[in-house]
């Protein structure tokens, strides 16, 4: 980049912070209007900015089925900047902390005994090793019950400062943090628009970037002129008039694999599995704790798949966080047999398992291994990890009778799969390799290094082939996980 290039994108004014702040919390409103359309959302009123709600009144959304929930956003133009539990009681010039007036809503809104639930929603992160938030719960937002059982000095503090800052017993503040979720690094404006066209493309509307552009001009134009309402009659006549309706309805389904996700509920469908994996971060969840979570994890895809389908979806984008036996499962489990086509991002671009395919050939190299009568297919796409997996098939005793290593024929490179239409081609490839090796096997052992788009699209496609049993890489070795069915 010049310097001419950085001296023309300036830093925003202090208008235009509170510009891309109002942005932020109309295009999260259009993620939850967007579901009034949805019946499996349950949604059934938005409103912003309600008065008589104290200081979660940015967006309440009213549900069939659930309680009420009160919002407040608070946006940074500084994504990366913390938010740790010292901003709680941070007057900052003003009269009353952000914890005094939530907890001023708290009681307001409590209605003959019933509490509210209310809910944070920022871009910001917290620091590592916080007194409050690493108690924060991924699930759900909560800081309790693991900040009501912990007993270190250093949350024990933190505790009976709060209480004292709201002149209230440890109890009550208690009771009030079990109805106030804490929903952090919910993402940059573009990741929320983001979420907003996978919403959109959820309930029958279009996604493009234009349709997500009107969709939020609505909701910002609606909440100038002081209409702060919206239900399903409004959604519809704005679907209506700005031509929003869209092909086909495309649920997302959201993985929570090696890590949870900002907001997972924004999706059609989620999945939660970190907690199944050893490890304290992302970088460190590879091995699964035992195999009752493997078996559970099996029964989590069935019932995607037949939530999914049982709402009529054939289209679905995949999302979260997730290594590629999980990828290459989620393809199985909602393959072109079962009814299904299916998106996910692989870096910048995205990769669906229909359009154009250009044809792929792949060298094969064939090691005989001797310990039994299946075969193992070593698929070095993006690395060659070929003399890892036939060391750690020897050392095992994996009873396959021979590996085969499939690589593209320039050889294995993180470059080797341009495009999402090379990535099909491959695929089929691969599949095609897999069948020819594997016709008088009892089994096939599958180890991958590939992009996790591209091993989607094979699990997507995987049929006429052996029962498989598909390994993780947990550097160094390998786990068994998913078997899937011939």
């Amino acid at each position: 980049m010049t310097g001419g290039d950085l001296g023309s994108r300036r830093l925003a004014s202090a208008s235009g912070a509170r510009l891309a702040g109002d942005d932020y919390q109309h295009v999260f409103t259009l993620l939850h209007a967007v579901r009034l359309l949805g019946e499996t959302f349950g949604v059934t009123r938005v409103m912003m900015e309600v008065s008589d709600t104290g200081n979660v009144d940015d967006l309440v959304v009213e549900y069939s089925e659930r309680p009420t929930l009160y919002h407040q956003v608070k946006f940074s133009r500084v994504a990366g900047e913390p938010i740790d539990h010292t901003w709680f009681t941070d007057k900052g010039g003003a009269t009353r902390s952000p914890l005094q007036r939530f907890y001023d809503s708290y009681l307001k809104l409590t209605v003959d005994d019933t509490p509210p639930e209310m809910a944070l929603v920022t871009n910001r992160v917290p620091p590592p090793g916080d007194p409050v938030f690493k108690h924060l719960e991924g699930r759900d937002g909560l800081l309790v019950p693991r900040w009501a059982a912990a007993q270190d000095a250093a949350s024990r503090e933190v505790r009976g400062a709060w209480a004292e800052h709201l002149q209230i017993t440890e109890d009550q503040l208690l009771a009030m943090l079990d109805h106030f979720k804490v929903m952090v690094g919910t993402g940059s404006l573009e990741q929320l628009r983001e979420r907003c066209a996978e919403a959109m493309m959820a309930v029958g509307l279009r996604g493009d970037i234009e349709a997500v552009t009107l969709a939020h001009a609505e909701i910002r134009e609606r909440i100038q002129r002081g209409e702060t309402e919206l239900d399903q009659d409004a959604m519809s006549e704005i679907v209506t008039r700005l031509a929003l309706a869209g092909d086909q309805r495309t649920a997302t389904l959201a993985v929570q694999g090696i890590d949870r996700l900002a907001y997972p509920d924004s999706a059609t469908h989620t999945i939660d599995w970190v907690d199944a994996y050893e490890g304290d971060e992302p970088r460190a969840r590879r091995r699964l704790r035992s195999e009752d979570a493997l078996s559970e994890m099996t029964q989590d895809l069935r019932r995607a798949r037949e939530a999914l389908s049982a709402a009529g979806y054939s289209h679905a984008r995949l999302g979260g966080a997730f290594r590629l036996g999980t990828a290459f499962a989620l393809g199985a489990a909602l393959s072109r047999t079962a009814g299904f086509e299916l998106s996910m991002r692989q870096g910048a671009e995205l990769w669906e398992t229909l359009g154009d395919t250009v044809s792929a050939q792949v060298a094969v190299e064939p090691h005989e291994v001797g310990q039994g009568q299946e075969v193992a297919i070593c698929l070095s796409i993006s690395a060659d990890i070929a003399e890892d997996v036939l060391a750690h098939i020897r050392a095992e005793g994996i009873p396959v009778a021979r590996m085969l290593a499939v690589s593209p024929t320039a050889g294995a490179s993180r470059d080797s799969v341009p495009s999402a239409a090379h990535a099909r081609g491959l695929a089929q490839a691969l599949l095609d390799q897999a069948r020819s090796g594997s016709r008088d096997a009892g089994r096939l052992h599958l180890f991958q290094a590939q992009p996790n788009a591209l091993a989607m699209m094979l699990g997507h496609i995987w049929n006429r082939v052996p029962p498989t049993l598909v390994y993780e890489d947990l550097n160094p070795g390998y786990q068994a996980t998913f078997e899937i069915a011939a």
